[in-house]
């Protein structure tokens, strides 16, 4: 049935596409399989339009990520999660990028 051919394809996506397969599902009413396909395709092309690498982990496919210089020649990959200071308690950098303990680090 097309339902069946739906869940198989999206049971097929690897786990960067859980936020669209959770989205798709969510719907009260399952949307045609032609549909689906749509949705998936749009995902794909905004995804290269945007510059997200989709053999990135799903954290690091979830930060923002662009290619677009910002202040010099600096490019802006968002606050890492994953970090956090034991000096001030922020997240996104550790004590050896502090910048209250290395002012001159600031920009």
């Amino acid at each position: 049935s097309e339902e069946d051919k739906i869940f198989h394809l999206l049971a097929s996506l690897g786990s960067e596409y859980e936020d669209l397969r959770s989205h798709i599902l969510m719907n009260p009413e399952l949307p045609s399989f032609a549909s689906v396909c749509t949705t998936i395709q749009r995902e794909e092309v905004r995804r290269k339009v945007m510059n997200v690498d989709i053999k990135s982990s799903v954290s690091e496919a979830r930060a923002f990520v662009t290619n677009h210089k910002s202040s010099g020649d600096r490019v802006y990959k968002g606050k890492r999660p994953d970090l956090k200071c034991l000096h001030c308690n922020n997240i996104g950098h550790l004590i050896d990028r502090c910048w209250i303990l290395h002012p001159e680090l600031k920009p």
